[in-house]
């Protein structure tokens, strides 16, 4: 059959040849020409007839093929022209216009390679380079001294800002202005060390001081606002700021903290360099300026000032840490522990009657040195009181100093609560002594017998005694406490200061760290990497860089969307599968008959009440219970009866209650 098709398709070839051979007027190479072989025939007569007819009969199938072949290459040679042409005028432009998508691309890819390369790598390394190199001028002493005397006055500064808002219960005093004060002390220093002039420090820390002037202006303003909200109708305008969400309020801390930063090293060089003779409004303006242009570098440059202070100075740090572990444990609680133990001693040798009031055996003297006694007690109690108070708060003030976290003795508020206390104490004590006089009086004015009398009378002047020297020694407490707030306070204040002396001596080497670092992180920046880059992407392309973007976009963006659905389809197949619960072929049929549908159907493996009894076999099916008491509750009466009996065994009351023992 194949080969029927190929002896068929032959004449059709050389047909469609002949057609395009007249068409194009041109005859296929190799062709012969029936009048040329005519022509040989008749000048050869010696040739045979039957020879002749072999002759034209072969030259007939020579030309058939010749034709097929032509019309085949003729095809062959359109095709070829149509795909050059295809390609001339199609292809190649697709492929101009590919190839430009991908160079923008990849110039886009390179520009934001080069850009997390110099930002995340070169940046970063410049900047830690420049902070380790600017040690070894910091551990000079003129140095460290010079920059020691702001800090410490600094210290000293915020040390009384803190106390004050301790005193006036403020503490937001102390909390905003302290760190305020360090950054003006920190400003100065950067300007004195940069450009190594008093002046420049100075220049420097007024504008810091202008600027944090203008920031609580601007947060008084607020804080009024808010407050006028509750007067008036347009004071609400601001209300929010002050009762903001958590993510504004973080936002607005981080700013400040931000402005905080740059005023420290951008501001310090802009007002000594550029903005030297400017007014603070174009200083403020040319700082802002400057801090947005180098904001990452002086963003890192603390950060790093920061590590490697911390770094170099963590063994000493340490030392000084164990040093305070060492005065706390070797020195300060033996001492303080020595004292607890000599009061505890004395208190154990005074030894008082429990009778001694009504006992009139008791001699006068011996009374009387009882009454002494009670004042020493009272005395004695007290400062044992005193003496653990400190005991902790020492032991914790010396080390907390080391780490910057020191508390005040006692607050206000409780140092009321203790006076509060102690004098509804003395109350009570002055109304037990008038009710007990009160007693006595009825008594002797109801009793005749004159030896009985003598007693009473003895009696109530050895109460009246007792319970005055008790009520002095609770009033000798009151006026103790009294002056417990300047005791606590000036202690406060002592470990406090040195407490921001000895932060000051650390700060000081990481000041001069970050002091020093500076002006060369300054003088680093010269332009935007970023806007370099993208001006050389748009003089290679004016298109560049946005059109690179888009289509990183949208490459990206279509891959992101595929995974996203991939992802959201899996959800749901899983939701589908969990929804398919197989359902239970043990479940029993319910004959839908009429005497099943009027009784209810109960099945023996529930459990309503949950306490592990079914309810076939449950007494108490809607109490949790036991299975020993088959399903109910136990009984609690002998259980409580045994408590009670166990508890009077273990704390038995006291047969006999000592008269006001424990004042």
């Amino acid at each position: 059959m194949t080969s029927l098709t190929a002896l068929l398709l032959v004449p059709i070839l050389a047909f469609l040849g002949y057609m395009i051979s007249k068409w194009i007027k041109q005859d296929p190479t190799g062709l012969i020409k029936y009048d040329e072989l005519s022509n040989a025939v008749s000048k050869n007569i010696s040739w045979h007839l039957p020879f002749v007819i072999i002759g034209f009969l072969l030259s007939f199938l020579v030309n058939l093929v010749t034709y097929a072949i032509f019309s085949v290459m003729f095809i062959l040679s359109l095709i070829v022209e149509l795909f050059k042409w295809i390609y001339l005028k199609i292809l190649i432009h697709i492929w101009e216009v590919i190839k430009k998508i991908f160079v923008m691309i990849s110039d886009i890819l390179v520009m934001i390679i080069k850009i997390i390369v110099r930002y995340l790598i070169t940046i970063p390394l410049d900047i830690l380079i420049t902070v380790i190199n600017s040690v070894p001028s910091t551990l000079k002493w003129e140095k460290y001294y010079r920059t020691f005397k702001i800090l410490a006055i600094a210290s000293i500064i915020a040390t009384i800002l803190t106390f004050i808002g301790h005193l006036t219960e403020t503490p937001s005093i102390g909390a905003i202005g302290a760190p305020f004060i360090l950054v003006i002390a920190i400003t100065y220093i950067v300007g004195m060390v940069t450009f190594n002039s008093k002046e420049s420090g100075i220049r420097a820390a007024k504008f810091a001081l202008m600027l944090i002037a203008l920031i609580l202006s601007i947060g008084g303003l607020i804080f009024m606002t808010n407050q006028l909200d509750t007067i008036t109708s347009w004071g609400g305008v601001f209300a929010g700021l002050l009762y903001a969400p958590s993510v504004l309020s973080i936002s607005i801390a981080t700013f400040l903290l931000l402005i905080m930063i740059f005023i420290t090293n951008v501001g310090a060089v802009y007002v000594n360099t550029v903005g030297a003779n400017l007014s603070f409004q174009d200083k403020l303006k040319g700082s802002i300026l400057e801090s947005w242009n180098r904001s990452y570098s002086f963003i890192l440059q603390p950060l790093f000032s920061l590590v490697i202070g911390i770094i170099i100075f963590a063994i000493p740090y340490l030392i000084l840490q164990n040093s305070s572990n060492l005065l706390k444990d070797e020195i300060v609680a033996p001492s303080v522990s020595s004292t607890g133990k000599s009061l505890n001693k004395d208190l154990s040798k005074i030894k008082i009657a429990g009778d001694i009031m009504t006992n009139t055996g008791i001699s006068g003297p011996v009374f009387d040195s009882a009454i002494i006694k009670i004042g020493n007690k009272c005395e004695l109690e007290r400062k044992i009181e005193e003496n653990k108070r400190y005991d902790a708060y020492l032991s914790s003030a010396i080390v907390k100093g080391i780490s910057f976290g020191i508390l005040p003795v006692l607050d206000a508020d409780k140092i009321k609560a203790e006076i509060k206390s102690t004098t509804d104490q003395k109350k009570a004590l002055e109304n037990t002594k008038t009710s007990s006089l009160k007693a006595i009086d009825e008594e002797i004015k109801a009793n005749t017998n004159s030896d009985e009398l003598s007693k009473l009378k003895i009696k109530r002047t050895r109460t009246d005694k007792y319970m005055s020297a008790h009520i002095a020694g609770v009033e000798a407490k009151i006026n103790y406490q009294n002056g417990n707030s300047m005791r606590y306070n000036l202690t406060y204040f002592l470990f406090l200061l040195g407490g921001g002396i000895l932060s000051a001596v650390f700060i000081t080497f990481m000041a001069n760290i970050y002091a020093a670092s500076v002006k060369p992180v300054f003088e680093m920046w010269s332009s935007s990497f970023i806007v370099d880059q993208v001006k050389e992407a748009r003089s290679k392309n004016p298109l560049q860089p946005w059109v690179g973007l888009i289509l990183i976009m949208l490459f990206f963006g279509a891959g992101l969307t595929n995974i996203a659905s991939d992802a959201l389809s899996k959800l749901q197949n899983i939701g589908a599968t969990a929804n398919d619960k197989p359902t239970d072929s043990s479940e029993k049929s319910v004959p839908l008959d009429s005497s099943a549908v009027n009784e209810p159907v109960i099945d023996a493996a529930i459990d309503s009440d949950g306490d592990g009894v079914l309810d076939d076999v449950d007494d108490c099916q809607n109490e949790i219970g036991t299975v020993a008491n088959g399903g109910c509750p136990e009984e609690v009466e002998a259980f409580e009866e045994n408590y009670e009996d166990g508890y009077r065994e273990e704390y038995p009351e006291p047969e006999d209650e000592t008269l006001y023992e424990g004042y």
